[in-house]
């Protein structure tokens, strides 16, 4: 075991904290799974359609937060990988879950998603505070986390593990940021 911890570059003399290894890619939005009238840099969607973050939630319980840089048509959640990238979360039934904004959130606001793979859900929160009464269940297949803008909408996300609201604070416990699965050989 020390052999191959060390041939990863790892002191097997050192607890193994894999959140803090930087050797791990950054979580970003996929440039190659957006619909085709969105814009996006590393962490900003605007525009109008879908887009989908680099990578898929293989853990059990996930957290990102969203933070509205422009109000708009804004929806929030995850979704499975899908050629119809340019309408909003939830058009394709089965396929993308999440909440839409429907003016209830301003600039600056922070939109914190619990993704909970044990029961399926999503649980959703606006500046720290929950949405009880915006709880999705149902969600199925190797999804990711996603964000669809329109009508002058844009967003900032954040995938990290260093959050406005870390999720324990919010009551969210065993839950972490996005963390990008690694091939071990």
């Amino acid at each position: 075991m020390g052999q191959c911890l060390r041939t990863l570059g790892i002191s097997s003399s050192e607890p193994y904290d894999e959140l803090q290894n930087s050797n791990l890619p950054i979580v970003t939005l996929d440039k190659r799974w957006k619909g085709k009238d969105v814009t996006i840099s590393n962490f900003t969607v605007a525009g109008k359609g879908i887009a989908l973050c680099t990578a898929a939630i293989h853990q059990s319980r996930a957290y990102y937060e969203v933070t509205i840089k422009k109000d708009g048509d804004i929806c929030i959640g995850v979704s499975q990988r899908s050629k119809k990238l340019n309408g909003h979360l939830g058009d394709i039934k089965r396929k993308s879950w999440g909440i839409r904004s429907n003016g209830r959130f301003k600039e600056d606001d922070v939109i914190g998603v619990g993704i909970d793979l044990d029961t399926s859900s999503l649980t959703f929160f606006h500046n720290g505070k929950q949405l009880d009464n915006d709880k999705v269940r149902g969600v199925m297949g190797l999804c990711y986390p996603a964000i669809s803008v329109s009508g002058g909408g844009k967003v900032e996300c954040n995938f990290s593990q260093s959050f406005t609201h870390d999720p324990k604070d919010i009551g969210l416990f065993g839950y972490d940021g996005i963390i990008p699965a690694r091939d071990v050989l």
